[in-house]
């Protein structure tokens, strides 16, 4: 898993929804 994968799901399930 690459970093960016990584954070980007860090932040999805962490960061609210801006949708």
């Amino acid at each position: 898993m690459s970093l960016i994968e990584f954070y980007s799901s860090k932040y999805r399930d962490s960061a609210p929804k801006e949708g």
